[in-house]
């Protein structure tokens, strides 16, 4: 702090008392009894001397004409006062491009500062602010609580000043195309850390993703041997081969080789949101010794010890009302386009993914069972699967076919059986908030993600390689016969309409045959005839029969990640070729134009939707469109920046193809003004 600009309405009486603190000493104060003396004492002088601390008195107004001194007065009421003076201040300062200022608000009443102090930063979050009040000796001193701004990307800084300085309806209009495509781009690598003032760190040559904290591992055998609610970081000079099957144990990976290797990772890597760093020679620099670290990827920094992590959704809590402003807008140029477009819904894969989320896509269930959220029931899944003892009384029953049911050995067996795995398969219990229905996919364990490597050999000899979906259930029926049963329990199913069953790695109408046969074996008559069914395409065998599919389904949803693999004959477990699903290859365009088109022709009635990395790709989206693909929604990510950011962007893209910027006639459209609070 080196020069001090100070307005308080008794500044001319007060002054020698203030200038007594001891915080004040040295540095040079000029100071005014209203905003308006100030700023046109700013005007005389060079920016360079421009203050970089505001200190505002709280019982201070903005200067008006005397005839308007009753709107001053509504102003200082209408909003803790001193809050309008240091906005009149802000405005002035950010006109002369001088960004570098701390706001602090003074009162002997310690309450009435911080007050001010929070109604400020719920209008400017990217200032350091700071109260003021008095001590035992009646003299005034700098509270120690004080807000930082974050440290995010400037895009996204520049982003948010701008928003924050507009009225709601010019958001959508000055900040359309570039600004929100880019916002998209970064929103979910926003984050910062506290207490990294004293902390010692390396520095790194790239960094992707949002601040972690987690124990440090070097091994892939460190990996595994973490425990379930623990979250590691590794550090090594390449990535362990294996690891895939474990990543979801890991918050962050820090590889100290060139960062060729890491642009394919971070792709595979962004859904299971583990951040990254490359490219930093640690022979040269400090030695790791900490048993917890802490990433900053923005920053492209390693701390060696453990930081606060910031939460970004509480540091920028105006973005929200940005976002939800601008979608208002675009919801209003949509209607007056009379432009159709796709819905967006979200995909469910835990308790905490539906929370503030409007429209659910589909439940995967599995991820429900998993061994990252759910151990015990995992470990029950898996006896049930490939422990000895489930697989040989299957055996058994195989054998003994239906005519030795009654034996009382046979009988107690399959008791006993039922007992032990009839409860094998939870289900959430209500995800939807807005659907009429919602979207249940029956169990599609992905065996490389949650088994290791024994585990899985096992399954393989039991199963057959690659086995997954209803492929899986034919080999074992009581894995779904049993998850359909746990429908009883489920929140919506009698009061507002039953879910539809979503049947996983679907090949033929004989798929959907089968799961027909295990819902007539799991569910009272009356509730099996209203039960519809959807089939997941994601094989060329099921785009090869998808008249046939389309003709027994009420829904298909196209797995854009397994029908890629399958089509371009590549694997999703291998990470130098993990870019290719976040977005539709230019081979698998004319696949899903023709299995559209046919599945249309079947069943007129039909309803088509799009899941997997592609999905939440904008570009992707718009080649479809192009194409003359429509599909009736896309299921994507539980993000903050596909759920909220993703349909702005694309609603934004599809305006400017179809007819240009628009201009809103006066009266016709107007969202709530932000008021005598916007400034």
């Amino acid at each position: 702090m080196k020069s001090v600009l100070v307005i308080d309405d008794s500044w001319k009486s007060n002054k020698d008392d203030f200038l007594r603190s001891p915080d004040l000493k040295g540095i040079k104060v000029v100071g005014f009894s209203d905003s308006g003396e100030a700023i046109k004492y700013l005007r005389t002088i060079d920016a360079k001397d421009y203050p970089d601390t505001c200190i505002v008195d709280v019982i201070s107004i903005p200067s008006v004409p005397q005839s308007n001194f009753g709107i001053a007065m509504l102003m200082a009421y209408s909003q803790p006062v001193g809050v309008n003076t240091a906005i009149s201040l802000e405005r002035f300062f950010s006109d002369n491009n001088h960004r570098n200022v701390k706001y602090v608000f003074k009162s002997a009443d310690r309450n009435k500062a911080d007050t001010a102090k929070d109604e400020f930063l719920r209008l400017r979050q990217d200032y350091f602010v700071g109260t003021m009040s008095q001590n035992a000796r009646a003299l005034f001193v700098f509270d120690k609580e004080e807000y930082t701004p974050p440290s995010i990307p400037e895009f996204a800084k520049d982003f948010l000043y701008q928003a924050s300085r507009l009225h709601p309806m010019d958001v959508f209009d000055k900040l359309r195309g570039e600004p929100i495509q880019n916002l998209h781009a970064i929103w979910d690598d926003l984050g910062d850390v506290q207490g990294a003032e004293n902390a010692t760190y390396i520095e790194f040559e790239e960094g992707f993703g949002s601040p972690k904290s987690g124990k440090v591992v070097r091994t892939l055998n460190d990996i595994k041997s973490l425990p379930h609610n623990q979250k590691g970081i590794f550090i090594g000079d390449t990535i362990p081969d294996g690891f895939l099957a474990y990543a979801r144990n890991l918050s962050a990976i820090v590889i100290t080789d060139t960062n060729d290797f890491a642009g394919h990772l971070r792709l595979l890597l962004k859904p299971l949101e583990i951040s990254i760093l490359c490219g930093a020679d640690l022979a040269a620099g400090l030695e790791i010794t900490s048993d917890e670290v802490t990433v900053h990827p923005v920053a492209k920094k390693l701390y060696l010890k453990k930081l606060g992590i910031v939460d970004m959704s509480k540091t920028i809590g105006r973005a929200d009302d940005y976002i939800d402003e601008m979608n208002e807008v675009a919801k209003e140029r949509v209607r007056r386009s009379s432009l159709n477009l796709p819905h967006f819904r979200v995909n469910i894969s835990g308790l905490n993914d539906h929370k503030g989320i409007f429209f659910a896509g589909l439940t995967r269930t599995e991820h429900f069972l998993s061994p990252y959220v759910a151990p015990s029931a995992f470990e029950s899944l898996r006896d049930f699967l490939i422990g000895e003892d489930a697989v040989k009384l299957r055996k058994i029953f195989r054998i003994a076919g239906g005519k030795y049911n009654d034996l009382p050995y046979i009988a107690q067996k399959k008791i006993d059986y039922d007992n032990q795995y009839r409860l094998v398969v939870r289900l959430p219990m209500c995800v939807s908030s807005y659907e009429s229905e919602d979207v249940l996919r029956l169990l599609d364990i992905p065996v490389d993600e949650f088994f290791d490597e024994e585990e899985r050999k096992k399954f393989e000899e039991l199963y057959g390689k690659n086995t997954r979906g209803v492929q899986l259930a034919k080999q074992v029926p009581d894995l779904y016969i049993n998850q359909l049963r746990m429908l009883m329990g489920f929140g919506r199913f009698h009061s507002e309409g039953m879910p539809l069953i979503l049947v996983p790695a679907v090949q033929s109408a004989e798929d959907i045959d089968f799961v027909r046969e295990c819902v007539t074996k799991s569910l009272p008559p009356k509730l099996c005839q209203g039960l519809r069914l959807a089939a997941m395409i994601d094989s060329k065998i099921a785009c090869e029969n998808i008249e046939e599919i389309a003709r027994n389904v009420s829904h298909i949803s196209i797995g854009s990640n397994d029908l890629t693999a399958d089509i371009l004959k590549i694997s999703r477990q291998n990470p130098d070729e993990a870019y290719k699903f976040m977005s539709l290859p230019k081979e698998l365009i004319p696949v899903l134009k023709e299995i559209v088109r046919r599945a249309r022709e079947s069943n007129p009635y039909i309803t088509i939707s799009l899941c997997g990395g592609a999905a939440a790709d904008v570009d992707s989206l718009m080649a479809l469109k192009t194409e003359g693909v429509w599909l009736d929604y896309f299921s994507v990510p539980p993000t903050y920046k596909d759920t909220r950011l993703l349909p702005l962007v694309y609603k934004d893209m599809m305006l400017a193809d179809f007819c240009g910027p628009l201009e809103e006639p006066d009266g016709n459209f107007w969202l709530e003004s932000r008021g005598m609070k916007l400034n």
